[in-house]
């Protein structure tokens, strides 16, 4: 038994092939209805606003300046005469700054792209959650409505017998009250079922679903360890990712506003009129700032904050780590779950046929049937419960490790040490 749970726990990755396409939505479709989403459709518009960044931090802060001067002299009992100056100045960035303002803004661009994906991944989440809830409702309407059937035609049965004398009019009233009961469960779960439908369709309203719940099939078995499987999530999570590009980008931000302790010269032209045109000066300016105690605060300031963000990249990683331990840590209970439920569900149909097949023979009381038949439908329940439980544990391990509803992570794979490199001097 032991042997038999250990190989079923490892129903990881591979398990989102085949056996999961016959119960969720086809791939285009949910992709589709993932990117129509409105947080992955704002992220999108921030990667376009990250590469006017870019190009404006690329062209520089700095353009041309012009000052023109007329003045009129006045000599002491002389003439008054017209003069004028002008001076075009502009000034220059330092190679080593450029380079910087460069390298913030592919950083900018690969930390939005990355939240492109994270938004997309945080889509899929959401629509395997609302999937699940529909499919839960909709399975629980129909084992209900499948053990209402069963039980019109136990009290159909009964009522005959009755009529014959063979049994007391009591059970009939008995078998009529369990009917209006499961009336009561079918119409609590129609509602809870048509809840599901419309919070699926609010949030994914060009997904069309299926007109009647699909078959679940049974969890298939996988080779992948958990081991495998939190690696490969933590190598692909864009969370990390971002935490890692912010980080990047403010240790450049760090270097830049160290850069700015060397101040970026002014090169300028001056013209001069002076005299009534009699003189006319044409030179060459050339100025510098020299930096202030606040410079140098500024730059300590900002390396104490990519410091920080380093701590809080690293942070991001181990509760990704640790939620993707816990997911799969859940899959081996999930399956004894399953199993157990399983053969709970074999024990009660078995113990029902018998107690039905007492009741029949008159060795057994509707009591006895009643509670069989309970018994039955709460194990059924149970199963099914914790046979979507386990899909969906599954599945969900799937989507964070990029596995499911993710063509554009393995179009576009983003590698995650790319902005790391940026920070590099």
């Amino acid at each position: 038994m032991k042997l038999r749970l250990s190989a079923l726990a490892m129903l990881l990755l591979a398990c989102g092939g085949a056996a999961a396409q016959e119960f969720l939505p086809p791939p285009e479709a949910a992709e589709a209805a993932i990117e129509a989403l409105p947080m992955v459709r704002a992220a999108r518009f921030r990667v376009e606003e990250s590469r006017a960044r870019g190009d404006a931090l690329e062209a520089g802060p700095y353009g041309f300046q012009t000052q023109i001067m007329p003045g009129v002299r006045n000599e002491h009992h002389g003439p008054m005469y017209s003069e004028w100056e002008a001076q075009l100045t502009r000034s220059l960035r330092l190679p080593d700054k450029a380079a910087l303002d460069r390298a913030l803004g592919e950083a900018g661009i690969e930390a939005a792209t990355l939240a492109v994906d994270d938004a997309r991944h945080a889509g899929a989440r959401v629509l395997l959650a609302r999937w699940f809830e529909w499919l839960r409702a909709a399975h629980q309407t129909r084992l209900l409505q499948t053990q209402r059937a069963g039980l019109v035609a136990e009290r159909d049965a009964i009522a005959r017998r009755a009529a014959v004398g063979d049994v007391a009019r009591l059970d009939v009233e008995r078998a009529q009250a369990a009917v209006a009961e499961m009336d009561l469960a079918v119409a609590d779960s129609r509602r809870a079922r048509e809840e599901a439908r419309v919070a699926l369709v609010s949030d994914f309203p060009d997904l069309s679903l299926p007109p009647s719940a699909p078959v679940i099939p049974p969890p298939p078995p996988s080779a992948p360890t958990a081991d495998e499987a939190v690696a490969l999530i933590v190598a692909r999570s864009h969370e990390i990712g971002i935490a890692e590009a912010i980080a990047a980008r403010q240790a450049l931000t760090a270097q830049r506003s160290a850069a700015e302790r060397r101040p970026d010269p002014s090169v300028g032209l001056r013209v001069v009129d002076e005299g009534n045109h009699q003189e006319q000066l044409l030179g060459l300016v050339l100025s510098w700032s020299f930096p202030t105690a606040a410079n140098r605060a500024e730059a300590v300031a900002e390396g104490h904050l990519a410091a920080a963000r380093a701590v809080e990249a690293e942070a991001v990683r181990r509760d990704i780590e640790r939620e993707a331990r816990r997911l799969t840590a859940a899959l081996p209970a999930r399956v004894a779950a399953w199993q157990a439920a399983s053969e709970a569900v074999d024990a009660g149909n078995a113990a029902l046929t018998r107690v039905e097949r007492a009741y029949a023979l008159g060795e057994a009381g509707f009591a006895d049937l009643s509670l069989a038949r309970r018994q039955a439908q709460a194990a059924a329940e149970r199963e099914i419960r914790a046979r979507l439980d386990l899909h969906e544990t599954r599945l969900r391990i799937d989507i964070d490790s990029h596995e499911l509803w993710a063509r554009h992570f393995h179009h576009d794979e983003h590698d995650h040490t790319a902005a790391a490199e940026l920070a590099e001097p």
